[in-house]
């Protein structure tokens, strides 16, 4: 979580992973400790310390539909 509000994650799809962050989005920090999420995002271009890597712009947080048939 980052300032109270935001919530920078890391999601790994095989053996991909890719950095996102959700703005306004702490209170999905529960949704992503308990297993698989479907997220809604766009990419984008993020720039740190003269480097440039793409990372998520998430829009939207939900259990996965996966894990939903697993309840």
């Amino acid at each position: 979580i980052v300032k109270d509000h935001h919530l920078k994650v890391s999601l790994r799809q095989g053996t991909g992973v890719l950095s996102g962050i959700f703005f306004k989005g702490a209170p999905s920090f529960e949704i992503v400790q308990k297993g698989s999420v479907d997220v809604v995002y766009t990419l984008e271009a993020n720039t740190f310390n003269e480097k440039t890597t793409l990372q998520m712009k998430i829009m939207d947080m939900k259990p996965s539909v996966e894990r939903l048939s697993e309840l």
